[in-house]
């Protein structure tokens, strides 16, 4: 277009000249077509025409061309070259909004603390939140996280968590060769407690919806990777205190929790429960995890 307009003046300016030469007085006329329909420029070696039709109306003008009255300008060439998997800064926009695909390593992490229970106990088994059997979550070491439009994402987090199942009460958990029981106390026993210890490796799967921009939920699995039990129970008997511990409790290596979390800015509440025993239960008590309590965004 900035062609035709530059070649569309020079041929007017030639025009006025050569009427100018002629002694013609008719009136100057300017006419502004600032969208025509369809410019057709007819640029021969010794003569140039031009003709715009705008709206039905056809407008033209044709001019026999000397190299000593007229000189081609020619429009100003620029490059552009897109690189492939990088291209321009406002593609790159585009994209971003549409679609992210974002790691990080130490940021943004989580930590979460809450009571554990379990659901689903074996006979004579009482965990329950009321024992303050504890959890501790540090999640998010790494993240990755997808986003395929601005208020959705899908998350891969991994971290780390430790539950304590605390029981009270007249039973406790007894490790007997390679057996995990629910045993009594000895009789006239002052009771403590008595708890299973889970340590383990975390993977979320999660899909986090944003309702505004500060309130979100989550919901999806998490993949437990148990790499170590433990069992201690305390009580005292005839004034002496008494600690029993043991390890390799048989816990399942792969268990995994179903999870729902909603969060406000820095702040957030979860709640998990696991259709799976913690224990293989060839060897110990079956019981179904459940646990819920606080998270900070770090």
């Amino acid at each position: 277009m900035k062609r035709t307009i530059l070649t569309t003046a020079l041929l007017l300016i030639a025009s006025a000249a050569t009427i100018k030469a002629q002694n013609i007085t008719d009136k100057d006329s300017t006419r502004i077509i600032s969208h025509p329909d369809t410019v057709k420029i007819t640029n021969a070696e010794k003569h140039i025409s031009v003709e715009v039709i705008d709206n039905g109306s056809v407008y033209k003008l044709h001019r026999e061309l000397t190299e000593d009255n007229v000189t081609v300008l020619k429009e100003k060439q620029e490059w552009n070259f897109d690189i492939p998997f990088i291209g321009s800064k406002n593609k790159k926009e585009k994209r971003r909004h549409n679609a992210t695909l974002n790691t990080d390593i130490l940021c943004d992490m989580q930590f979460g603390i809450g009571l554990a229970s379990a659901t689903e106990q074996a006979e004579g088994m009482n965990v329950k939140m009321a024992n303050c059997g504890m959890e501790f979550t540090l999640n998010k070491l790494i993240s990755c996280e997808y986003r395929p439009i601005k208020n959705t994402a899908f998350e891969a987090n991994f971290g780390v968590n430790w539950r304590n199942f605390r029981m009270k009460g007249e039973n406790r958990f007894l490790k007997e060769d390679s057996q995990v029981t629910i045993a009594p106390y000895p009789d006239g026993s002052d009771i403590n407690f008595s708890r299973l210890k889970i340590f383990s490796l975390t993977m979320e799967l999660m899909l986090r919806q944003h309702i505004t921009r500060e309130l979100s939920i989550s919901v999806g699995p998490v993949v437990n990777f148990n790499t170590h039990g433990s069992l201690k129970t305390r009580y005292k008997l005839d004034g002496k205190g008494y600690k029993l511990t043991s390890s390799n409790i048989n816990q399942n290596a792969v268990t995994y929790d179903l999870k729902a979390q909603i969060a406000v800015n820095s702040f957030g509440l979860y709640f998990k429960y696991s259709p799976v025993n913690v224990l293989d239960t060839s060897y110990g008590p079956k019981f179904h995890p459940m646990s819920a309590g606080i998270l900070l965004m770090l």
